[in-house]
């Protein structure tokens, strides 16, 4: 396929995709993806060669998640156990402990993200200096004057910005459908990075561009092509 000569090697932020809890976690009764689950996702990023990332601190967040809905259903079951009793025998065994669970669900998101050739990024070179900066200053995730609530939101985005700075991306894409983000905010922190970071708030509208640039990726090869052939 040709070519283009008027983007520079990296600047296309599609190339680089990089997805917050709101768009990886699913059902928190199952295993289940989200939204990054779609499979039109991964074939419009397979087909454009586009590499998706997930900070690993959103896999600790979906595992705490789901450990809070179970215990819920293991409350839940032991109150009708108890209601019942006097007409039938109800048992539960074979109670895990938290660690267990949270380890048993980190391996389980772990494991779907392979079926999307996902790449799990750590949070590690993200430092505490840096998000009380961001805290100190209010910007977005930190957005409330009397309650800078936002610590792992602020985590997420500057770990992407750190991976990129560090991998030497010039653009990526962040998704994310937390309203505490704030676009103006992202794009600040992009430039002290040195670069471009289109958000998005929704997966399923980036898929849609995806797969616009792949229709327009195959025509124009297409194109090519055919110029091959007559010339």
């Amino acid at each position: 396929m040709p070519s283009s000569k008027e983007d520079p090697p990296g600047s296309n932020p599609y190339l680089h995709l990089f997805f917050d809890t709101t768009e990886v976690a699913g059902d928190p009764d199952s295993s289940s993806l989200g939204r990054i689950g779609i499979d039109r996702l991964a074939d419009a990023a397979k087909f454009l060669g586009s590499k998706i990332y997930v900070p690993d601190l959103v896999l600790e967040e979906i595992a705490y998640r789901r450990l809070r809905r179970l215990r819920e259903r293991i409350k839940d079951a032991k109150e009708t156990a108890t209601r019942v009793k006097a007409y039938v025998s109800v048992r539960i065994e074979k109670e895990r402990t938290d660690d267990e669970l949270i380890a048993m669900f980190r391996e389980e998101t772990k494991g779907q993200l392979t079926h999307v050739s996902a790449t799990v990024i750590s949070v590690g070179p993200v430092t505490l200096q840096k998000v009380l900066e961001l805290s100190t200053r209010r910007i977005p995730p930190f957005s409330k004057a009397d309650d800078p609530t936002g610590f792992h939101d602020a985590v997420v985005l500057l770990s992407v910005l750190e991976y990129a700075k560090l991998q030497q991306f010039r653009a990526c894409t962040f998704v994310s459908n937390d309203r505490d983000y704030a676009e103006w905010a992202i794009e600040k922190l992009a430039r002290e990075y040195e670069l471009t970071v289109v958000f998005e708030t929704d997966t399923r509208p980036l898929i849609e561009k995806l797969e616009r640039i792949r229709a327009s990726a195959s025509q124009a090869e297409a194109d090519w092509l055919t110029r091959k052939e007559t010339d």
